[in-house]
């Protein structure tokens, strides 16, 4: 049942990380994630009356949670506004190292192939990242149709200066080590309360995200459609499901267990973004997204 509720998990978030990345082309990464947070916060306020929230210690972790998931989760969407959905994800997944040290802290034992698991996605990070850092490489913008095989790029394609994709990759690269921490943090919380941990993270992560944005004007500039809200309340609605999903797992049996099956979501998220973008790496890129992910499967063996 856990492994079940964990492999869910990565379905959602993968789902919503896809839908992320892509009403970011539209929306300010932040406003993004501030709206469709909201939105998920108001869907647990409604269901307040028939669940329990025990007041207690446990809410703080929960809501540090919450602040390193929202954080981490804007930085996520910026990555994947100025770099490949197919790339960045499988980056981000390195963070499942975290959890599985806090497992083994915790007492929890890994043999050798989850040991070599955790080398083998590191060295999937770097093949993955390594070409973003050439001044060389071109990196098309996911706005554009890719152009079709053997025609030259076309003279009036605005490159992606060097220092953007080493922001990206940066961005991608915190989004990993913040997610951890979350994830870790909400296991613990949730062994008390899984729907008031969820309560808290969603409370912790608004109220620093809240004032950033509002500082920062963000909100005056986004245009909200019928369809964009509809999206970001799909979006808002994937992600609190699969945090339910994983906290529910990781708090219930082992956390490096639940922790690994969950963060498979970046095989979804290649796959959607593949199959409907068409979306395609480097030849030593997709050596890392495959090592990356094989790195994740070697984990969970």
């Amino acid at each position: 049942m856990n492994a079940l509720l964990a492999l869910a998990a990565s379905a959602l978030w993968g789902t919503s990380d896809f839908g992320g990345g892509l009403i970011s082309r539209k929306l300010h990464p932040s406003a993004a994630v501030l709206i469709s947070q909201a939105l998920a916060l108001a869907g647990l306020l409604a269901l307040l009356p028939f669940l329990r929230a025990p007041i207690g210690g446990y809410m703080l972790t929960g809501a540090v949670a919450g602040v390193l998931a929202t954080l981490s989760l804007a930085a996520f969407y910026r990555a994947m506004a100025d770099a490949p959905i197919s790339l960045v994800a499988p980056i981000t997944a390195a963070g499942t190292a975290i959890p599985v040290l806090a497992g083994l802290a915790r007492g929890e034992r890994l043999g050798p192939l989850q040991l070599a698991g955790i080398a083998v996605t590191l060295i999937g990070i770097v093949l993955a990242s390594g070409p973003e850092f050439r001044s060389g490489t071109v990196l098309a913008r996911r706005d554009d149709p890719p152009n079709p095989p053997g025609t030259p790029a076309r003279r009036d394609d605005p490159p992606n200066p060097p220092a953007l994709r080493r922001q990206a990759i940066g961005y991608a690269v915190a989004a990993s080590i913040g997610f951890g921490a979350a994830y870790t943090l909400l296991a613990l919380a949730a062994g008390t309360s899984v729907y008031g941990t969820l309560l808290a993270q969603r409370v912790g992560g608004l109220l620093v995200l809240g004032p950033i944005v509002l500082r920062a004007g963000i909100l005056r500039e986004v245009r909200l459609t019928a369809k964009r809200l509809g999206a970001l309340a799909l979006i808002g609605g994937c992600d609190i499901t699969a945090n339910g999903s994983y906290a529910f797992a990781a708090s219930h049996g082992d956390l490096s267990v639940a922790a690994v099956l969950a963060s498979l979501y970046p095989v979804v998220t290649a796959l959607l973004a593949r199959g409907i973008l068409a979306e395609r790496l480097r030849p030593v890129q997709s050596v890392g997204v495959i090592a990356a992910l094989g790195g994740v499967l070697l984990l969970s063996s």
